[in-house]
């Protein structure tokens, strides 16, 4: 035992120990989660994708997460977006939930979350039976 002491004593010279510099470290970074737009300009954001013209407007929506899209993605994601009708959007502090309905009749939720540029951006959109914005909380949630 009292050579392995020693022995990790001598090593702490050698591995930069006799030298107490401490050592820096980067400051914090702080990332604001406020949202730099009120979630009704997100439903414009979305109602004016399908027309725009180029990708540039489906490609703002994606989320980083995504990377940046291809031109067939693009049209499949507009193609999607053509259907939005009678959305009711509302915001949950870094998230929002789009309810609309489709072209075909089908209910759809758009689930958006804040990307680094503090935009809500297009998590992923799913079909759903009902509402889910206005819907009482679960019995026991």
């Amino acid at each position: 035992m009292a050579v392995a002491a020693i022995a990790l004593a001598g090593t702490s010279a050698a591995c930069g120990g006799g030298d107490r510099t401490t050592a820096t470290r980067p400051a914090p970074r702080y990332v604001d989660p406020t949202p730099v737009e009120p979630v009704g300009d997100v439903v414009s954001r979305v109602q004016g994708a399908p027309t725009a013209p180029g990708c540039a407007a489906v490609r703002g929506l994606a989320h980083s997460v995504y990377g940046v899209l291809g031109d067939s993605s693009c049209r499949s994601v507009k193609a999607e977006l053509g259907a939005f009708q009678d959305p009711v959007a509302r915001a949950y502090r870094t998230g929002a939930v789009i309810d609309y309905s489709a072209v075909t009749g089908r209910h759809r939720l758009m689930a958006l979350a804040l990307d680094s540029d503090r935009r809500f951006k297009v998590a992923f959109i799913q079909d759903v039976a009902g509402a889910s914005i206005g819907t009482p909380k679960p019995a026991g949630a």
